[in-house]
């Protein structure tokens, strides 16, 4: 079966499309945010620190009620908890734009960040569970690949819409359209059909720590948790080179590229439809995470930069895709969605921390390279405690 075929196989189950539809241009949101906070801080003649204090609490509030939030989609589905965010997500962000235009001390848009972060609808993990309840191991494959390929979709877009308001009207625009767009994207999913349908698992295992009970579940969020800290200081590193070399604009223009490359990496995960297992293919895709990753060092310019995180890039969507699958296989029954949920708090916690150690780095240290340091750093912690875990793994079982 072809790609076009596999994908297609995925977009005729009803409600497929509308549910994608809804969950792609929700998390356009989560693509514009970070950036536009950030810009926001910046144009209101904060530092970096501040700006990057106020995207990692963005990223923390998200990282702590998300897991929350899922337990309780796990436990009465999925509708109710999309209702919520709807409307809390737009309210946080539109709270931290409020900040500088009543006067306030700009530390504060951290508070209406970290909010807006808590609120945050849980689109992937929405998504996620639903297709991990897909009978056949080739159609979830194409699922998760698709999804993946969506969500860098909208990540893509994020940053080119952040781009576009910021000429528009500003980092208020932005951080406003991110709100409005993020809510409308979850009325859209409580409503579709596909959505509404799925229902909890009536043998779910009650246990506090839920899906973190399973060692190997701990051992692929580890990763994904430092690959969010790459993520985090990605996120601040690229607007302080753009700065410094007088093209702030840009610095949209070269994260959608970052995502474009991802996306590329979906679409020929997806094409190549790899026959090894998906544990063998976790180890080549995280290799390959780690090597890449010190390419934005090498950078020389923003062009530069931008075509190095295109190729960083290309190994993101394919890491996620392989992490999803085990993440289901591993998940303990009627965790499912709160596995994933943690997938999306390993991703922002680590953001969170990175965001955060990057700018400090960058205000103290004045290189913005300072930062992309930090992501290959966390590239190869990802490699080495991986492997580190799945050896201990071995010697336990021998």
């Amino acid at each position: 079966m072809g790609l076009l075929a596999r994908y297609r196989s995925v977009l005729m189950i009803p409600g497929a499309r509308g549910a994608l539809t809804a969950s792609t241009l929700g998390r356009i949101s989560a693509g514009m945010a970070g950036l536009a906070i950030i810009l926001l801080v910046r144009s209101e003649g904060g530092s970096y620190t501040v700006g990057g204090t106020a995207a990692a609490a963005f990223s923390i509030g998200f990282a702590l009620l998300s897991p929350v939030r899922a337990r309780r989609a796990d436990r009465d589905g999925q509708t109710g908890v999309l209702r919520v965010s709807a409307f809390g997500f737009p309210a946080g962000l539109f709270a931290a734009l409020a900040v500088p235009l009543v006067g306030l001390p700009l530390p504060l848009v951290a508070v209406g960040a970290a909010l807006g972060g808590a609120f945050f609808p849980p689109f992937g993990p929405s998504m996620r569970t639903i297709w991990a309840g897909l009978p056949e191991a080739s159609a979830r494959a194409a699922a998760f690949a698709l999804e993946a390929v969506l969500v860098e979709v909208s990540f893509v877009l994020g940053p080119l819409a952040v781009a576009i308001c910021q000429a528009l009207g500003g980092p208020r625009l932005a951080l406003g359209v991110a709100g409005v767009i993020g809510g409308l994207g979850a009325l859209a999913l409580a409503a579709n059909p596909l959505s509404r349908a799925w229902s909890p698992v009536e043998a779910r295992e009650q246990h506090r720590l839920g899906p973190l009970r399973s060692t190997r579940v701990r051992g692929l969020l580890l990763a994904v948790c430092f690959i969010g800290i790459g993520f985090g200081a990605v996120d601040v590193g690229v607007p302080a080179l753009a700065e410094q070399h007088d093209h702030l604009g840009a610095a949209g223009v070269v994260l959608a590229l970052w995502s474009f490359g991802s996306m590329l990496g979906g679409i020929g995960y997806g094409a190549v439809n790899p026959s090894r297992s998906v544990e063998r293919q976790y180890r080549v895709v995280l290799l390959l995470v780690c090597l890449v990753s010190v390419a934005p060092l090498l950078a020389v310019g923003v062009r530069s930069l931008g075509g190095l995180l295109l190729v960083y890039g290309m190994t993101i969507a394919p890491f996620f895709v392989v992490n999803s699958q085990l993440l289901a296989e591993h998940a303990p029954p009627g965790t499912t969605t709160e596995a994933y949920a943690w997938l999306s708090t390993g991703i922002f916690g680590g953001a969170a921390l990175g965001n955060g150690l990057a700018g400090v780095l960058v205000s103290q240290s004045g290189h913005p390279k300072s930062a992309l340091a930090i992501t290959a750093a966390a590239g190869f912690l990802a490699l080495i405690t991986s492997v580190g875990r799945r050896h201990s793994a071995q010697v336990a079982s021998a």
